[in-house]
């Protein structure tokens, strides 16, 4: 089952039961779409911007909580 779907670790599947005795078992598809609206929101950053985690860190912890 593994190799026919293809499966690595860290997938999520489904196992459902077909009828008495028999079971199916496919991909889950909430990771998909989940990605899919991720992807969705990706628009490009301005050129230059480089991300700096020390100014990130000392906004949120001035953040209010």
């Amino acid at each position: 089952m593994v190799r026919a779907l293809d499966l690595k670790e860290g997938d999520h599947i489904e196992v459902g039961i077909a009828e008495d005795r028999k079971f199916t078992i496919r991909r889950d598809p909430r990771v998909e779409k989940a990605l899919a609206r991720i992807r969705q929101l990706r628009h490009p950053l301005p050129p230059g911007f480089k991300l700096d985690r020390q100014d990130v860190n000392a906004r949120t912890a001035k953040s209010p909580k």
